[in-house]
This record gives structure tokens, sequence and C-alpha cells, in this order.
């Protein structure tokens, strides 16, 4: 029996969209990881340095602020920073090698010596 060509093409087809939904399904169901940071700002000309140099090094491994010092309104509990930045990592993995990679450890000291803070990571969330 000879299979045409058309027929192969067609096979071809559906077993590339099986695939690609597997695949896509699959990278749906992983989970981004936002660090939320709240500080305050003890001097703002080392700040200055840390912010100048911090997001180049944060894109690098994917890293994409989502807030980074806009306005903040309370609106409940007595929790009112001065300054909050979220960002976002695809993987907690991700968030750790850039934390932890020779260019940010570079600048952490200009962070820690003019910034007061507190920071949590929070797991996104995925059906």
């Amino acid at each position: 029996m000879r299979i045409s060509k058309v027929r192969i093409i067609i096979l071809c087809l559906i077993i590339g969209f099986a695939v690609g939904f597997v695949v896509k399904k699959d990278l749906l169901r992983r989970k981004s990881v936002y660090m939320v940071i709240d500080i305050k700002i003890k001097d703002m000309n080392l700040y200055s340095e840390y912010i100048a140099r911090a997001p180049e090094i944060i894109k690098k491994y994917g890293g994409r602020y989502l807030a980074r010092g806009g306005k903040i309104t309370s609106i409940a509990g007595n929790w009112n920073p001065e300054r909050v930045i979220i960002v976002e990592f695809d993987s907690k993995q991700k968030m750790q090698e850039c934390f932890n990679s020779q260019e940010y450890l570079e600048i952490a000291p200009l962070r820690e010596e003019s910034t007061i803070g507190k920071a949590i990571v929070v797991e996104g969330y995925a059906d």
C-alpha cells in the first residue's frame, strides 16, 4: 500500500499540532515568581547608583519590573510603605541566579547601605 504525499503532509500537520498543544499546555502550567520589596530610603544618592544599575541585571536574568516606586495607596491595615518594587521572574531558579550573580553581588552593597528593606517571594497562580 502506497501513502500519498498529501496524506503524509496531513499526518505531519496533525502530529505537529498535537505536540504544540502539549508543549504549550506544559508552559502555561509553569508558575512565575514575584519578588515584593518594601523599602525605606536612607541615602538617596547611594540608592540612585543602585537603581541606575539594577534594571540591566534584572533584565539579563529574565526579570521584569511590574512596579517600581510608583504612587502607593494604603487600603487596609497599618501598611504604609515608602517605596514598593515588584519584580516578576519566570521561575524561582531564574530569580536566584539573578540575585546570586557576580553582577548583582557587586551592586548589592549600594542597596544594603542606602535602604532599610523587607522582601518576600510569592509564587504565581496557575490552573
